[in-house]
């Protein structure tokens, strides 16, 4: 019997699944349903654009939203999110120590970062830190949703590559 991906043959052929990073983990939850979404932003008009925005599309369930790292902690704690879309401004910190101690508490979620202006350096940080995805503020609702759904995906087809 050919195995491939998370899956390999166990005794009389029954697959079972073969140990798998949290990414891949949190993956194949995201394949299953819709996908569980955290917004953690500063701004009070920006997340009620943005749970607006995602709100309307079947493929979200959004999960919370929070004004602050600590507040996204205590909606993690309950609603177990797929995927985090952060601004990482949040704490209007010179570095980005706060955030990385917030995602080391995730692991096996999807992190997306929201910021206002594409700057190379900054998304180069973001990443070090743990960051998956970078995406620009003032994208359409459109771009915006098809962005999220297609991280989501390749989180699901290669989740390693988002480790």
């Amino acid at each position: 019997m050919k195995h491939t991906g998370n899956f390999q043959p166990g005794a009389a052929g029954v697959l079972k699944f073969r140990k798998t990073s949290p990414m891949a983990k949190c993956a194949l939850m995201i394949a299953m349903q819709k996908i569980r979404l955290l917004i953690v932003d500063n701004h009070e008009n920006v997340r009620r654009l943005l749970v607006a925005r995602l709100a309307r599309d079947p493929q979200f369930e959004i999960v919370g939203d929070a004004p602050n790292i600590a507040s996204a902690l205590e909606v993690v704690k309950i609603s177990e999110p797929h995927m985090v879309l952060i601004d990482p401004s949040v704490e209007n910190a010179v570095g980005f120590t706060t955030l990385q101690q917030f995602l080391a508490m995730l692991p096996g979620v999807v992190i997306v970062a929201l910021i206002a202006v594409a700057d190379t350096a900054q998304q180069m940080a973001l990443k070090k830190v743990g960051v998956h995805r970078v995406l620009i503020k003032g994208m359409s609702s459109n771009h915006l949703i098809q962005s999220l759904v297609e991280i989501a995906d390749l989180s699901t087809q290669h989740p390693d590559t988002l480790d």
